[in-house]
């Protein structure tokens, strides 16, 4: 008997057993990553902080910094819930909405699977919290409503990020241009009203970030860049190869974002496992899904390329793997929980006072290490043992965009992995500063000598 994939699918995979057995892996899988400490302080950390900061310290300057992303002060209302758990709810919340667009789909089991195993939703979820992952449900209704609550949902874009003002202006041109009988002075007044919001908010992202702007100019004569590029961009749309994009719709969502994406220098921007494709998740299950749905054929393609793509998930030791101690190795180490819960012993009589800055390994995420003005990684140090900052960073409370001035912050408390110790270790000897408090075969706690 010739096996028959098609049928295989139909009869086993189509089903409410499978369809559970996924979604139970994809809300378990990012909490297993933060058990397994391997979810960085990049940037996961940075939007844990900068919650903790906007709830219990009234300082509101990460809503502008590297972004204009106001939806953090709705995000830190997670503080009136816990502190504990923050991380986990933020993870949580990130998952519901990657998957939200299934919770529209009614009963369609068929439709749920086709985007629930859609790769660059596992992979965006498993790479810790991000706000553009917030984007999905609100573009999905704003693709798919017919009523006027999706302009409810287009302006919700610009609370995300600043460049989903891009994207909103991108649909209201379109609609503007192929749909002019429909609510034309409503799109218009909106037009208008975009334009005006994204030169405000362009002023403080660039007031505050002028040295990312001089990057874009390098990057548009750098050509070899853009082979890497393009082959990035291609991934996407590898399982949607067999798709006709007739819908001039997704040109208009799809080219200006990547456009601006080519012209930054972070490849990372184009990989489709980043958190940067978000926008085009809900896209393409839209525009696609019922080719998809209503062939054979292209769902067996479509089912089988993402499959290759995402089977790791569904393998318990994938959450463990990359986990290596420096000394004594053991297998308990690959237990998931036992890093977690024995940096939290490590830590837990340590003092780590809130308003000092600390240097930190990568990959040492925990609630309290998020808890502080100020957080520095080895990795972004350039070989010193200090940054700079925006003085009204470590000491303002409130938000003041006219405060330019810069301040060095100097970490008086150091809290590293064994592994990121032994690569660093010459230069905390060479500043002869600080000593040793605490240390095990994992971990290590430094203190600046005068504190």
């Amino acid at each position: 008997m010739i096996f028959n994939i098609d049928k295989f699918y139909e009869k086993f995979l189509i089903n409410k057993f499978f369809f559970y057995f996924f979604l139970f892996f994809f809300f378990l899988s990012p909490h297993l990553k933060f058990l397994n400490l391997e979810l960085n302080i990049f940037d996961t950390g940075l939007y844990a902080s900068n919650l903790y900061s906007i709830h219990h310290l009234n300082n509101f300057n990460g809503i502008f910094i590297g972004h204009f992303q106001p939806i953090l002060i709705l995000l830190s209302k997670i503080h009136f819930i816990t502190d504990k758990y923050s991380i986990n709810i933020l993870l949580f919340l990130q998952s519901v909405c990657l998957i939200s667009p299934i919770f529209f789909l009614k009963n369609s089991l068929k439709l749920k699977l086709i985007y629930l195993l859609s790769f660059p939703v596992w992979y965006i979820n498993f790479n810790g919290f991000h706000t553009d992952s917030l984007i999905i449900p609100f573009l999905y209704l704003a693709l798919t409503l017919k009523s006027n609550f999706r302009y409810l949902c287009i302006i919700s874009f610009l609370l995300i990020k600043e460049i989903y003002i891009l994207l909103a202006i991108s649909i209201i041109i379109y609609e503007i241009i192929y749909k002019k009988n429909e609510n034309r002075i409503i799109n218009i007044l909106i037009l208008f009203f975009l334009l005006v919001f994204s030169i405000f908010v362009f002023e403080i992202i660039y007031i505050e970030n002028k040295s990312i702007f001089s990057i874009i100019s390098n990057e548009i004569i750098n050509f070899e860049s853009y082979f890497n590029k393009i082959f990035f961009l291609t991934i996407i749309f590898i399982p949607y190869l067999f798709i006709n994009f007739k819908y001039k719709l997704f040109y208009f969502i799809y080219f200006p974002i990547t456009s601006v994406y080519l012209l930054f220098g972070n490849i990372n921007y184009l990989k489709p496992y980043f958190h940067y494709s978000c926008y085009l998740i809900p896209c393409l299950f839209v525009f696609c899904k019922n080719e998809i749905n209503n062939s054979k054929k292209y769902f067996t393609i479509y089912i089988t390329l993402n499959l290759i793509f995402t089977i790791n998930f569904l393998n318990p030791l994938f959450y463990s793997s990359k986990i290596k101690f420096v000394e004594n190795y053991n297998y308990k180490n690959y237990i998931y929980v036992n890093r977690y819960f024995n940096f939290n012993n490590f830590i837990k009589d340590l003092n780590l006072p809130d308003n000092e800055a600390i240097l930190v390994s990568n990959d040492l995420l925990h609630p309290k290490i998020v808890k502080r003005n100020f957080i520095l990684v080895p990795e972004y140090l350039d070989y010193k043992l200090y940054s700079y900052t925006s003085c009204k960073n470590l000491y303002k409370k409130t938000f003041d965009l006219q405060n330019k001035k810069k301040c060095k912050v100097i970490p008086k408390i150091i809290l590293l992995n064994k592994m990121d110790y032994l690569k660093y270790k010459n230069k905390l000897s060479n500043k002869n500063q600080y000593k040793i408090i605490k240390q095990n075969n994992d971990f290590i706690f430094i203190k600046s000598k005068g504190t």
